[in-house]
């Protein structure tokens, strides 16, 4: 085989290895035009059975770009909290409403002239109970904040050289405001999957990429993120 081949070939083949770990640190995402999509993620945060305490998207733009979802519980002045809270790392902010993310219906899109701040934290939903006495009575109070219950969409947005690139994250939010500490009660988010354009397109919530265009998963090159996807893209136009 001559020289020229051998070295085109082997381009292609590192090519694929970069989607394989891009694939591997997104789940089985998937890749079409300007967007980048993480493919079913399916893992709740939060207090109730089935639960994990974090959860990190991984790095997918400049200045290691990503969110995260965690649970807090704390207790102060007899107060006991449970929240779960959304943070943004690398130049991402959230859409927000007050100090809660801003959950949307599927179809939206980021708001003309609408702001977010880089390095952002937003509450995602919060319980407050407490057991105390009043005038000698024993009385107990409970709030929740960020719900009630729903399914929708939070958007993000962040920038990369000379644009501003946006995206969403599908979540469902179950609060129950009660009083007690069964974890059943919430608050628990489940992060279905989330996607941002590359391209600087302004991406409409819920939009993906169609299944016919799958990367295959991998254990290689873990940390190559959106890099993979579009080394992999160039492979695909030059094959």
């Amino acid at each position: 085989m001559a020289k020229g081949r051998r070295r085109s070939k082997y381009r292609t083949m590192a090519a694929s290895l970069s989607a394989l770990g891009a694939g591997a640190l997104i789940g089985a995402g998937t890749a079409e035009a300007g967007v980048v999509y993480s493919g079913p993620v399916n893992l709740t945060v939060g207090f109730g059975p089935d639960t994990i305490p974090f959860y990190s998207s991984g790095p997918f733009g400049p200045s290691s770009t990503h969110f995260s979802f965690a649970a807090l519980s704390f207790q102060t002045q007899g107060y006991h909290f449970r929240g779960v809270g959304g943070f943004a790392c690398g130049c991402l902010g959230f859409l927000t409403s007050s100090s809660f993310l801003k959950l949307v219906d599927k179809g939206a899109v980021w708001p003309v002239g609408g702001t977010y701040s880089s390095f952002s934290t937003a509450g995602v939903g919060v319980r407050r109970w407490v057991s105390t006495m009043i005038s000698g009575n024993p009385y107990t109070v409970h709030t929740s904040h960020g719900g009630p219950s729903r399914d929708g969409y939070a958007l993000f947005a962040f920038d990369s050289g000379p644009d501003t690139l946006y995206g969403w994250i599908h979540l469902s939010l179950s609060i129950n405001n009660q009083f007690g500490s069964d974890p059943a009660l919430g608050p628990n988010v489940t992060i279905f999957d989330w996607a941002f354009d590359d391209s600087g397109q302004t991406l409409a919530a819920g939009d993906a990429p169609e299944p016919a265009t799958a990367i295959p998963t991998g254990l290689a090159a873990l940390a190559l993120g959106a890099v993979g996807l579009r080394n992999w893209r160039k492979a695909r136009k030059a094959a």
